[in-house]
């Protein structure tokens, strides 16, 4: 099991002193959004990252994707279900407007920093 904990410390920091996150949220396109609902965004993310993705990275290590002769990928065990929560949770629709069920959210970028050290490509084909 991998002890994969995300940099929410250091992200609030950039968003709190860095960014101003209260006055980006007064901007049109964020106005549905407030600094606490990006903070909790940013958690639960890092949550479902320590917890299911973060355990891959040794089976990711160990079995690798494979290349198959008809074309397709075999990805490691556990990949597939880790993907399918993850699109389940709709973590993939974060960055996208709420009219096609995203959250316009600035906040997918942050999501994206805090999976970066486990071996997770977040964008996975179908294994």
């Amino acid at each position: 099991m991998a002890d994969y904990r995300p940099p929410l410390r250091d992200i609030s920091f950039v968003l709190d002193h860095l960014v101003d996150v209260d006055r980006l949220c007064r901007l049109t396109p964020f106005a549905h959004i407030d600094a606490d609902s990006v903070s909790g965004v940013i958690e639960e993310y890092g949550r479902f990252v320590s917890e299911v993705v973060a355990p891959l990275n040794r089976v990711g290590d160990l079995q690798g994707s494979r290349h198959q002769a008809d074309h397709t990928v075999v990805t490691p065990d556990g990949f597939r279900e880790a993907y399918a929560a993850y699109v389940e949770a709709g973590w993939g629709s974060v960055p996208f407007d709420p009219a096609v069920a995203g959250s316009r959210g600035w906040s997918g970028w942050c999501c994206k920093s805090s999976s970066r050290a486990p071996t997770w490509p977040s964008r996975c084909a179908r294994s």
